[in-house]
């Protein structure tokens, strides 16, 4: 979910429909009134694999996109934009409809078989789905955009990358021990959830500073 002038979006990884992406207007509707949706898309169901995040800055949209085909054994992930004030797909500044974030190999897990302690042990918890017979956890958990800045919480591979959207070019790559939610902060700082943590990344140096060491319950998503 992501909101931004007055709306709200939200994305489903999965749907019976080709509907995945929904902008309803921030206004809560009355009882016996239906919230004002603002536009119902379908453009993601032309992208390979399954919408995992979003973010958004003025009429850009942002989606993350993980467990696309790459290989036998290995997936990928990749930002695409959309105009979030219609929600059709459209391209980056620099021509092409994706940034790649890279291939990662899905371990498989068995989410039925483990009792919700063990899962909360191992952080586990994540949005799931089935690849050729197997479960597996996504890798690409959200985004976060300033400026011509975005950056992405990779879980499975304990680290934080930043790219700049408008070129394309890959700026900045972080070891964040499973990262989950981030959202930048105004003086460009990254407010990043690490495991039981919730840290303070500088987005120039690298430096991580503790908000609040280990007295989180592995929180997934955070907001400022």
């Amino acid at each position: 979910a992501a909101a931004s002038n007055g709306r709200v979006y939200l994305a489903w990884p999965y749907a019976e429909g080709s509907v995945r992406l929904v902008c309803v207007d921030q206004k809560i509707a009355g009882k016996d009134e239906p919230p004002s949706v603002v536009f119902r898309s379908n453009s993601t169901a032309n992208a390979r694999g399954f919408p995992c995040a979003l973010a958004v800055e003025g009429d850009d949209m942002f989606i993350g996109y993980d467990c696309i085909p790459a290989s036998k054994d290995a997936v990928s992930c990749a930002i695409r934009v959309a105009d979030a004030r219609t929600g059709q797909a459209i391209n980056f500044p620099f021509g092409k409809k994706d940034i790649p974030l890279g291939e990662w190999t899905p371990e498989p897990t068995m989410h039925d078989d483990k009792p919700l302690f063990e899962r909360v042990k191992t952080g586990d918890l994540g949005p799931l789905q089935f690849r050729g017979g197997r479960i597996v956890s996504f890798n690409l958990i959200a985004l976060a955009v300033k400026g011509d800045m975005i950056a992405a919480s990779l879980g499975r591979q304990d680290k934080v990358v930043m790219y700049n959207w408008k070129t394309g070019e890959k700026v900045k790559e972080f070891s964040v021990e499973r990262p989950t939610g981030l959202r930048f902060e105004a003086g460009g700082s990254l407010v990043v959830a690490s495991g039981n943590d919730l840290l303070r990344l500088d987005s120039a140096t690298g430096k991580t500073t503790p908000i609040a060491a280990g007295v989180l319950d592995h929180p997934w998503g955070i907001a400022l």
